[in-house]
């Protein structure tokens, strides 16, 4: 009887410590794993890396994304428990550098207010702080910025799966 108890106790260790060496490396892949997929112009443009902060003193939520050359599109937002769909209150826009190591700033776009934006929110998962969102913005060149530029404005087109992280300022 002995045997059995001890045996029972050791098994139930192993599984125990599998389990949370599982939940372990689960929870450390969701702070990696993104999905980003967009259009810019109709050409896709490959997201390098992203990532998405939470303020609950504001509740803005900003997902940043970074491309090629260092270009950073972001989209920001009001998170609002429990809602999804169409988002009326939101900002979008993007920076790109003079270089891919520069800190000077070459081009910056914001949303274009003349034109028909939309961003979806498509789900929260509060459990892992991931958010789900769907957009489709017309970015004009700020006039701040003159010079030669390969356009005026550039229409993004896409979707983003992404964990947040929460942060208060």
């Amino acid at each position: 009887m002995k045997l059995i108890t001890l045996l029972a106790a050791s098994l139930l260790m192993i599984v125990v410590g599998s389990s949370k060496k599982l939940h372990s490396n689960r929870k450390e892949n969701a702070t990696t794993e993104f999905t980003f997929r967009a259009k810019k112009n109709g050409t896709n443009w490959k997201a390098n890396s992203i990532s998405a902060t939470y303020n609950p003193k504001d509740s803005m939520m900003h997902v940043m994304a970074l491309g090629d050359n260092n270009e950073r599109f972001t989209i920001s937002f009001f998170k609002k428990p429990q809602y999804t769909g169409e988002s009326k209150q939101f900002n979008a826009g993007t920076i790109i550098p003079t270089c891919e190591y520069c800190a000077s700033i070459a081009q910056r776009y914001s949303l274009d207010s003349l034109k028909r934006n939309s961003f979806q929110i498509m789900g929260f998962d509060n459990i892992d702080n991931r958010v789900l969102g769907k957009f489709a913005v017309y970015l004009k060149k700020d006039s701040l910025y003159q010079g030669t530029f390969i356009k005026d404005s550039s229409l993004y087109e896409g979707m983003f799966n992404v964990r947040y992280e929460t942060v208060s300022f």
